[in-house]
C-alpha cells in the first residue's frame, strides 16, 4: 500500500490517554440540542474530504461531490455557499429538527424554493437559511438561529463535528431502551436460528456477546453529559478526534479525573511500521484507574446479565500483572488485503523485559476462569506461548498464539476474518515489546 493512500485514525480511542497539560478543546453544544451535526465550511470540507475518496476512486473528487450535493439543492456549484461559510443540522428531540446553512441573500429565493419542491418550510434572516419541516419546529429554530451561529458555526475548519448529550438522550429515550432491550433477544434469536448451521448454543453465545456489547455502550452512555467526534480531512487523510465530559459523580468522571502517572514515550510511534490502512498511537496515563473502571464496569454488566461463572478475581489479577509490567506508550497498526484478511502491529512500552516472558509463559493459566466463560458463550479459546522460535540480529523471537472456535457460521465468519488462529512473533528489547 502507498503511503499516499494512507488513511490515518489520529484518534485516542482510549480513556483516560490525554495528559492533563494538553490543551482539550470542549466540545460545542448546544444546550437544547440532543445531537447535532456541523460543517463550518462547507467548501473546505468537501475539497478535503474529496482527496480522500479520489484515492479509492478518481471519479470522487471535491468538484465532483459539490455537483451531487448541488444538484439536490439547485445549485449545481454551490455558489449560494460562500468559501468559508458552513451548515449545521440540530435534533432538539426525535421530532423537532432543523437545518440552518449560511447563504448568500442572491441565491436565497432558489434555496427557499428547492426546499417547497421537497417539501420542508424555510426561512432566510441576516445570511441565514432555516429549512424543516413543521411550523411549530421552524418557530422554535428561527429563535435559534443565533445560538447556532455562535455556538455550531462561530469557528471555521474543514471539517464535520458531531456533538451531543449522550446521558441526555439515554433518560429522554429510557423506556424505548428498555423495551429493544427487552425485545432483543427473542427477535434476534429468530434471525441467528435461521442461519445455516446455526444451534442453540451457538444462538445463546452470540446474543450474550451482542447483549454485552449493547449494555457496556449503553452504560458509557449513560456517564456521558456531553461528546463530540471531529472528523478532519486534510492532505488525503482524516484525523478523528472524540472529546467527552463525563457526567459528574459517575465511574468516568473518576476515572477522567484520576492522576496521570505515565506520558508519552518518543519512542513509540506506529510510523515505524510503516504504511497501514488504521493507525493508533497512545498513551495508558492511569493504567490502575482503567483497569478499576474496566472491573466495577464488568462486575455491573454481568449482575445485569445475570452472569455468575466469570472469574472476576483472576481477570483482575491478570490486568494488575499486566499493569506492573506496561509502561503507558503504545502504538497498533492495521493492514488489510494481502495474504491474510488483515495484519495487525503493536508497539508497546514495557518496564521489565523478563516479567513480560513470565507474563507471557501463565498468561493462559491465569485467565483460565476468563477462557472458561468464552467457552460457555460456544466460542472455546486457547493460547499457546513459545519462546526462542527463532533470532533476528541476536533478538529472541518468540511467538503467542490465540486459537478461537466456533460452529456453523459463526465459526465460518472467523475463519474469514482470519480469527481463529491469530499468531504473534514477539520481541522484547530496549524497554520496548
Amino acid at each position: 500500500m502507498k503511503s499516499a493512500k494512507r488513511i490515518t485514525l489520529a484518534s485516542c480511542l482510549i480513556i483516560a490517554t490525554v495528559s492533563v497539560e494538553a490543551a482539550i478543546e470542549q466540545p460545542r453544544i448546544m444546550p437544547e440540542a440532543m445531537l447535532s451535526i456541523t460543517i463550518p465550511d462547507v467548501h473546505g470540507f468537501i475539497d478535503e474530504i474529496g482527496t480522500v475518496a479520489a484515492q479509492a476512486s478518481p471519479m470522487i473528487n471535491g468538484p465532483m461531490i459539490k455537483s451531487m450535493i448541488g444538484m439536490q439543492l439547485g445549485d449545481p456549484s454551490l455558489a449560494g455557499i460562500a468559501p468559508g461559510s458552513g451548515l449545521a443540522m440540530v435534533a432538539l428531540d426525535m421530532t423537532n429538527m432543523f437545518a440552518v446553512i449560511e447563504v448568500a441573500e442572491a441565491q436565497s429565493a432558489t434555496y427557499a424554493g428547492m426546499a417547497k419542491t421537497k417539501g420542508l418550510l424555510s426561512d432566510y434572516k441576516d445570511g441565514l437559511m432555516v429549512l424543516t419541516q413543521s411550523s411549530n419546529t421552524l418557530a422554535k429554530a428561527s429563535g435559534m438561529v443565533g445560538s447556532v451561529k455562535t455556538t455550531l458555526l462561530s469557528k471555521r475548519s474543514s471539517s464535520m463535528r458531531v456533538g451531543m448529550q449522550p446521558s441526555a438522550i439515554m433518560e429522554r429515550n429510557k423506556a424505548e431502551i428498555d423495551g429493544f432491550m427487552k425485545m432483543m433477544p427473542m427477535l434476534m434469536g429468530q434471525s441467528l436460528m435461521s442461519a445455516p448451521g446455526a444451534t442453540l448454543e451457538s444462538t445463546q453465545g452470540t446474543l450474550k456477546i451482542l447483549q454485552g456489547e449493547i449494555l457496556f455502550g449503553l452504560s458509557i452512555a449513560e456517564q456521558c453529559e456531553t461528546m463530540e467526534i471531529v472528523l478532519a480531512p486534510k492532505d488525503g487523510s482524516i484525523r478523528i478526534d472524540k472529546t467527552f465530559k463525563p457526567k459528574s459523580g459517575t465511574r468516568l468522571a473518576t476515572l477522567v479525573g484520576a492522576p496521570v502517572v505515565y506520558k508519552e514515550n518518543p519512542k513509540v510511534q506506529s510510523g515505524v511500521f510503516g504504511p497501514a490502512s488504521v493507525a493508533i498511537d497512545a498513551t495508558l496515563a492511569n493504567p490502575q484507574a482503567l483497569t478499576d473502571f474496566c472491573m466495577e464496569e464488568l462486575e455491573a454488566l454481568f449482575k445485569a446479565m445475570e452472569l455468575s461463572e466469570v472469574d472476576m478475581a483472576g481477570f483482575k489479577a491478570s490486568m494488575e500483572k499486566w499493569n506492573a509490567i506496561q509502561g503507558g506508550s503504545f502504538s497498533e497498526t492495521i493492514s488489510f488485503g494481502g495474504d491474510q484478511a488483515f495484519a495487525v502491529n503493536y508497539l508497546i512500552e514495557v518496564k521489565d523485559e523478563t516479567a513480560v516472558l513470565d507474563y507471557l509463559r501463565g498468561m493462559e493459566k491465569d485467565l483460565a476462569g476468563f477462557l472458561m466463560f468464552y467457552e460457555t458463550l460456544g466460542m472455546p479459546m486457547k493460547m499457546n506461548f513459545k519462546e526462542n522460535v527463532r533470532e533476528y540480529e541476536a533478538i529472541p523471537i518468540h511467538q503467542f498464539a490465540v486459537q478461537i472456535q466456533a460452529a456453523g457460521e459463526q465459526g465460518k465468519a472467523l475463519a474469514q476474518m482470519g480469527l481463529t488462529n491469530m499468531v504473534y512473533d514477539i520481541a522484547v528489547a530496549d524497554g520496548l515489546m
